[in-house]
């Protein structure tokens, strides 16, 4: 961030000179990908178990389970890979 852009959100989170300042930009966006990794590896453990089930209840053969949990492998890792970067 540009010493501008720091002292907006120093403004707008009222830490404009506060000796205790607990909400900084940094802190901010380490929230925000925490709370977007957990989303995203909670959506694909769903999916993977959705599609064991299907394929335990003869729903699904298993070439497709395993073609869904390769998908959702995939997803998971350009996720985590946008997120991280």
């Amino acid at each position: 961030m540009s010493p501008d852009q720091h002292q907006w959100f120093q403004d707008g989170s009222g830490c404009n000179g506060a000796a205790s300042c607990w909400m900084t930009a940094a802190n901010l966006l380490t929230l925000a990908q925490m709370i977007a990794v957990v989303a995203v590896i909670t959506f694909i453990a769903w999916t993977c178990m959705q599609a064991y089930e299907n394929w335990a209840n003869e729903e699904i053969k298993s070439g497709q389970m395993i073609f869904i949990w390769a998908r959702a492998v995939f997803v998971l890792l350009v996720m985590l890979f946008l997120i991280i970067n």
